[in-house]
């Protein structure tokens, strides 16, 4: 998390399982898999995510225990993470070049980009030299980028938008 300093330890009395479950739903919104099948899981999550103060618990513990989608509030971490990256206070993970602007462009948190793209993941997660830089050059028009990393980060894609 960028607002923890390194090396930051958070202690949690749930095992990793349960802690990875929340994640998921934090960042991917994803409650999936044999373990939202475990009696047990969605419970545990939705606990550790109130004690945790996540804004949107009740949320959680709505689309578990009805197995469907279920919008988030206002004022959930989505929209906290789009607004810290709208800010540029996510870290500076990675920087884009874009072929047809000068203009340098912030590209958020690397690893929301790996986990939300294939071809981020690829990029900054395997063997691209691009991976290993702090700065990447990408050849597509900055504006179509711009719209790109701000809906990975969690902003509604509208065809058609001109931003």
């Amino acid at each position: 998390c960028s607002a923890l300093p390194e090396g930051t330890t958070i202690e949690s009395g749930e095992d990793a399982e349960v802690v990875y479950f929340l994640l998921k739903w934090i960042y991917c919104e994803q409650v999936a898999g044999k373990d939202a099948n475990r009696v047990d899981m969605g419970p545990r999550a939705v606990r550790l995510g109130r004690d945790w103060g996540l804004r949107d618990a009740e949320c959680l513990q709505g689309r578990i225990a009805a197995k469907r989608v279920v919008t988030r509030g206002s004022g959930t971490l989505a929209e906290d993470v789009l607004r810290a990256f709208d800010a540029g206070t996510l870290g500076a993970d990675i920087i884009f070049r874009t072929a047809d602007s000068d203009e340098l462009l912030y590209g958020g948190w690397a690893d929301l980009l790996q986990q939300r793209s294939a071809y981020f993941g690829a990029m900054l997660g395997g063997v691209w030299a691009e991976g290993r830089s702090g700065e990447i050059t990408i050849h597509w028009p900055h504006a179509h980028l711009a719209h790109l990393l701000r809906f990975l980060h969690g902003a509604a894609f509208v065809a058609g938008q001109e931003e």
